[in-house]
């Protein structure tokens, strides 16, 4: 019952928060956020690999793994075990932290929709958000038309047009 009330509060959450955000225009791009759902990626090495490249094109770039399966316990992972009832970040965790931020530009690497990952796209702020067709494109503000596990490809997007942003 605990739990049908929390995907009910988040759900109404993001309805609310769908209709808030608006782009922006950038003038330089210094801050990146990522969210990265860990099921597109099968090792770490692409999460590397795309992080160093989006560290060339800002001077800060904060990223956030969710992981709906594995119990793991690492800084950086993000369950839905740290949205509480209401459909809230619990305090001090790295969700909370992370949406509480003010960010250029938000990367969305999710391929299926998913009310946690959608909840914490929709609560961080980020003057323009882009993410893959095939997840909630109402989440993005560009998508982008690429097989995610095709991490090489996925970079060379970015290095396509990023600097044109800057």
């Amino acid at each position: 019952m605990l739990k049908q009330l929390k995907l009910k509060n988040i759900e109404k959450k993001c309805e609310v928060l769908r209709d808030k955000h608006s782009p922006q225009a950038l003038k330089k791009l210094q801050t990146i956020a990522v969210i990265i759902d860990e099921q597109v990626f099968e090792n770490n090495r692409h999460t590397k690999t795309l992080i160093e490249t989006l560290k060339k094109y800002a001077s800060r770039v904060e990223f956030i793994l969710y992981n709906a399966l594995e119990p793991k316990i690492d800084d950086l992972i993000f369950k839905a075990e740290q949205i509480n009832w209401r459909g809230e970040f619990k305090a001090g965790t790295i969700a909370e932290r992370f949406s509480g931020q003010d960010f250029d530009l938000l990367v969305n690497y999710v391929v299926k929709p998913d009310l946690p990952l959608e909840l914490l796209s929709l609560t961080t702020t980020a003057r323009l958000k882009i993410g893959l067709v095939g997840s909630d494109n109402a989440l993005n503000d560009l998508a982008i038309a690429i097989n995610p596990h095709e991490i090489h490809k996925v970079v060379e997007e970015f290095k396509t047009y990023l600097p044109k942003i800057n």
